[in-house]
């Protein structure tokens, strides 16, 4: 659902991209989106869960390695703690609710 809206607002998507962290770690970009020279990293959290500081610093990274802007959606039923909001705003990463 995510990655059409973003289809449709003209990005090239791909989903469920893997990337190497580094010699020993890989990483999954939920989704990946391009248009026009800007790169996103979209991470997907849903369900009953809560997004923790690790969570953020943990997409931070996969961000980071691919040069690109992180946003994260939230299910309606997803939470995140108030020191992981701090950080995703201090590290410039987008949270939405959809």
């Amino acid at each position: 659902m995510i990655a059409n809206r973003y289809k449709k607002a003209g990005y090239t998507v791909k989903t469920n991209k893997i990337i190497k962290l580094n010699q020993y770690k890989n990483a999954e970009i939920d989704i990946f989106a391009i248009r026009k020279g800007e790169k996103l990293v979209i991470e997907s959290k849903t369900g009953s869960q809560t997004i923790t500081s690790n969570d953020i610093i943990k997409l931070s990274k996969k961000a980071n390695k691919v040069k690109a802007k992180a946003v994260l959606y939230l299910g309606p039923k997803t939470k995140i703690t108030e020191k992981a909001k701090a950080l995703a705003k201090k590290l410039g990463i987008t949270i939405k609710r959809g």
